[in-house]
């Protein structure tokens, strides 16, 4: 049985690959895979600012754009206004990290990419098994790129 953000590849299981245009998980060789027109995708969230630069605060971000990456190209980009900025001190700690939870969850998010977070924050993503990559600064497209090393 595959789990959310895991598919198999030689057998064993490996770091994420989802097929962009359904959602469904499958057995393939590896990400990038072309099989009945669909693309083996990763998910990766990133905070952004109004000019496209990594915003460095993850969970005091305003906006995440969510990155489709398949093959070795952003195949998909949405920018989210989440709010995070304001929301953050509302119902305390636990409140916030759940809505962070639940706004990975509803969008499938299979790696984060952010300059940093606190360690409650990288806590909660290790147990949700996603993929954390820090130190993002600059552009972030190029940023989401390099830290898949696509």
């Amino acid at each position: 049985m595959r789990h959310r953000g895991e598919w198999v590849r030689e057998g064993r299981i490996a770091p994420t690959a989802r097929r962009a245009t359904t959602g469904e998980y499958r057995v393939l060789g590896g990400p990038g895979t072309i099989d009945d027109g669909g693309i083996d995708a990763m998910i990766v969230c990133v905070p952004v600012d109004d000019s496209g630069t990594v915003d460095p605060r993850w969970g005091r971000a305003g906006r995440i754009a969510v990155a489709t990456v398949g093959g070795d190209a952003i195949v998909g980009w949405e920018e989210v206004d989440v709010g995070w900025d304001s929301l953050h001190d509302a119902g305390g700690e636990a409140r916030h990290h759940a809505r962070v939870a639940r706004f990975l969850l509803d969008h499938h998010v299979d790696a984060v990419v952010a300059d940093h977070m606190g360690g409650g924050m990288r806590r909660m993503l290790d147990t949700m098994r996603i993929t954390v990559h820090l130190g993002a600064a600059g552009d972030a497209r190029r940023a989401v790129l390099a830290a898949l090393e696509v």
